[in-house]
């Protein structure tokens, strides 16, 4: 089956407006405030919640101390999981309130 050459050129349209209207980003940090559990997994997801993502920092509320410290340990793969799952490297720095 051959490739629909407009198809593709309908891609690369969207993307390109996405990009000059600045709205990559957003898209993006959409993706991780509403599939949070499916990103995360359930058993971090009934524990911690985003709250918000703002210029590359991701705010995640801990249900207690506990939660709060294991996200602190493991901020590092938690980076590198959303990256991995939004394929964009989206957040920079995490802050555990």
């Amino acid at each position: 089956m051959m490739p629909n050459k407009s198809f593709k050129d309908l891609h690369a349209i969207i993307t390109h407006v996405l990009d000059d209207y600045g709205l990559t980003d957003k898209i993006g940090n959409e993706k991780i405030l509403s599939n949070w559990s499916s990103i995360v997994g359930e058993k971090i997801s009934n524990k911690c919640q985003p709250v918000s993502l703002h210029k590359g920092e991701l705010t995640i509320r801990a249900k207690d101390k506990f939660w709060k410290e294991e996200l602190a340990r493991r901020q590092d793969d938690l980076v590198n999981l959303l990256d991995e799952r939004i394929k964009k490297s989206l957040v920079k720095k995490i802050h555990i309130i």
